[in-house]
Order: C-alpha cells, then sequence, then structure tokens
C-alpha cells in the first residue's frame, strides 16, 4: 500500500531552533484545531498539490553525517498519523536520526486516541504537546507557549534532557527562507513581543509572508 502526506515545505539545516543540533524541519499541512495567534495559519488546509508519497520524501532527506535529527511539525502531524508513521519508521529503520514532532494533542489524548495515532508515538524520540495559547509567555526553549510540555519517550531522548530546561535569551535567534515565488517563511518560534509591523515592512521590497 502507498502512503501519502500532505507537506507544506522542508527546511535543512536548521540549527538549535526547532530542536537540539542541526537538524530538517518538515511542516505538515492540516490542522482542524487552528488555535488563535498560531504562527502558522497558512498551514491549517491541505493542497492536493502538496500531497506526496512518503517514499518520495524519505529520498529527499539529506544523507548528511553531521545531521541530528527530524523535527516535524505543521499543522497538526497526527491528523496524518497512519502517513507519518509509516514515514517516520522509514526513518527510524535506516537512520540514527532522532525524531521530534510537535502536537496541539496532549499525550494523555494520543494514548487514548486511534491505533494509527499509537503507533506514530511509538517511533518519537521528543514530543512537544499542548496546544498553542496567546496568553501564556513564550521563553521555555522550543515552545510556542509555556504551556505546552516536553516528553523525552526514548532512552536515546534522555540526553536532551538538559537543553529543555533551557529559556531563552533576549538574543533569540530566528531563520528565514524565502521560496521561489519570493514568499518568505519564518523558522524558529518568536518572541511575543516580535515586531508586528514586519510584514508590512517587508512588502515594501515585494517580499511577502503567507
Amino acid at each position: 500500500m502507498k502512503y501519502g502526506i500532505f507537506i507544506d515545505r522542508m527546511a535543512y539545516p536548521v540549527i538549535n531552533l526547532l530542536g537540539p543540533g542541526k537538524r530538517l524541519v518538515i511542516w505538515v499541512q492540516g490542522c482542524s484545531r487552528r488555535c488563535y495567534g498560531c504562527i502558522s495559519p497558512e498551514l491549517f488546509k491541505q493542497k492536493i498539490e502538496c500531497y506526496y508519497y512518503i517514499e518520495n520524501i524519505f529520498n529527499l532527506l539529506p544523507r548528511d553525517n553531521e545531521l541530528n535529527g527530524i523535527t516535524v511539525t505543521g499543522g497538526e502531524p497526527f491528523e496524518q498519523a497512519e502517513s507519518l508513521y509509516n514515514l517516520l519508521k522509514m526513518v527510524r529503520d535506516n537512520t540514527q536520526f532522532d525524531i521530534m514532532v510537535y502536537s496541539g494533542c496532549t499525550i494523555e489524548n494520543i494514548r487514548k486516541g486511534t491505533n494509527a495515532q499509537k503507533k506514530l508515538l511509538s517511533v518519537i524520540d521528543i514530543l512537544i504537546d499542548g496546544e498553542y495559547n496567546k496568553n501564556y509567555t513564550n521563553v521555555k526553549i522550543w515552545r510556542g507557549s509555556d504551556n505546552q510540555r516536553v516528553f523525552l519517550l526514548t532512552e536515546n531522548a534522555q540526553k536532551f534532557q538538559e537543553h529543555f530546561n533551557q529559556t531563552y535569551s533576549d538574543n533569540r535567534q530566528l531563520l528565514f527562507q524565502i521560496s521561489n515565488d519570493r514568499t518568505l517563511y519564518l523558522v524558529g518560534i518568536p518572541d511575543k513581543n516580535f515586531d508586528m509591523n514586519f510584514r508590512a515592512n517587508i512588502k515594501q521590497y515585494g517580499v511577502l509572508m503567507p
């Protein structure tokens, strides 16, 4: 059986912005939660032109000895649990990469969820769970809002314990990615006080953000 998945974009290398070390980041499409203030509302809907077979995605993964892991965000990864499980199982079986996934679901609900969701959880090293809530601060590293929790689910993930106790410094780093159509994507988690005029400022140079 061929599995496909809706993926909006990938970024590589992403260093210490969405997980520890040097990572490939995958943004999936589709999210029914639609958290108010979400940084990626363009990922709420799925687009048929962004549907890819998982074998093709796996073949695009960098074969880089310095790559530490893969981070999957979105969108809501657990809304494509069966396909994402099969993709990440290929990663688990054929590489040494650790796997980190963001989800608006709580781990308690995932564990009571569908068989596909439980299987997906079984191949994840690091889970960051919980809906984004704009009323919380976001000073805890790699979390959109500080109500979100980190679970180190495997023995391999325990080495990252010290990282997830950290908070952001005043000089928070971000990465920007420009697509072929001159759309600008932000990679990382901005401070809540991120310049609200940023989109307007870059638009005058012909650069758009989704």
